[in-house]
């Protein structure tokens, strides 16, 4: 049985990968399916990382790994350890008393907890203390927009870092260099390499 996933590279302000986003794929073609249940697609995906091997897809790096609403619940996170993954919360998980229990718990475990596709949706300010990363789309987002989100997450967490997503073009890596932020992820940068096993 062939095992596929993507990786692309995450980069820190020195333009060093720091980190790889890991991401589903369930062939040589690099797109996601999005006919493909999210629950399903993570679990595939630390499968994936277990079977393939941690060392053999991000060496010393961090894994980014989306996970779904019943894989964070239900432990999924974890079967791999806090010192080489960062638990990332899709956009679409409500963020109910459960799910803020959760990503509490994994918090004082010592996971690192990312934020994806963060907007100006004011129902995650709710658990915005809890968050270590935030990752902001520059293609769903306006400039306006990003600068109302990250002034309005550092007034709650002052230790907030920040990760620039979908950077398609110079422009838009000038803009995150220049606003601050952290990290830098996008097809400007790298495009997301599949991984076969």
């Amino acid at each position: 049985m062939n095992i596929f996933l993507a990786k692309q590279g995450i980069y820190n302000r020195q333009n060093e990968i720091v980190a790889y986003e890991l991401l589903y794929r369930n062939s040589y073609k690099n797109y996601y399916d999005e006919s493909v249940d999210g629950n399903y697609a993570t679990l595939q995906v630390v499968s994936n990382i277990l079977n393939i091997g941690k060392e053999n897809l991000i060496e010393d790096k961090r894994a980014f790994i989306n996970f779904s609403k019943k894989c964070l619940i239900n432990g999924l996170v974890n079967t791999l350890s806090k010192d080489n993954i960062v638990v990332e919360i899709l956009e679409n998980i409500d963020p109910t008393e459960e799910v803020k229990r959760k990503i509490k718990e994994l918090k004082d475990e010592g996971y690192i907890i990312a934020l994806d596709d963060v907007t100006l949706n004011i129902r995650y300010m709710e658990f915005a203390e809890l968050v270590d990363i935030y990752k902001i789309d520059f293609i769903d987002t306006t400039k306006k927009d990003r600068n109302i989100i990250l002034s309005k997450i550092k007034s709650i967490n002052s230790k907030a870092k920040f990760l620039a997503e979908k950077i398609e073009c110079k422009e838009d890596y000038e803009e995150a260099f220049c606003e601050g932020y952290d990290y830098f992820q996008g097809y400007y940068l790298s495009k997301p390499i599949v991984v076969q096993e």
